[in-house]
């Protein structure tokens, strides 16, 4: 029962960012690629401040071409995330299936 008690439509109602995000912090910050990409993506920004700038507050400033290899790299990484995040995100759409299926008593039938 606490299982159905855990879906999205129980915790969150509208609120679907907030649900991801939560899920997101429980289930995805201590994994080690996850982290290794996070780090990676800092010490870029570390190293070159007009990259987080431009990346992260969307101001458009002169980049030498290091620092624009750098944003490279930085949206390669991104990618990764987001991808990591899709199929997380994907398991947890069946996650909710299976929770409303329960719920609406279609699995036993």
């Amino acid at each position: 029962m606490e299982t159905l008690m855990d879906s999205f439509m129980n915790s969150c109602g509208d609120s679907f960012i907030q649900y991801f995000e939560k899920h997101r912090f429980k289930n995805l910050v201590n994994r080690e690629d996850y982290k290794s990409l996070h780090s990676k993506m800092q010490l870029i920004f570390d190293e070159f401040p007009k990259v987080r700038t431009f990346i992260e507050d969307r101001l458009i400033t002169e980049l030498n071409d290091d620092e624009k290899d750098a944003v490279l790299r930085i949206l390669d990484i991104n990618e990764k995330i987001v991808e990591i995040e899709a199929k997380e995100f994907f398991k947890l759409g069946f996650k909710e299936a299976y929770i409303f299926f329960e719920e609406q008593d279609l699995l036993n039938k």
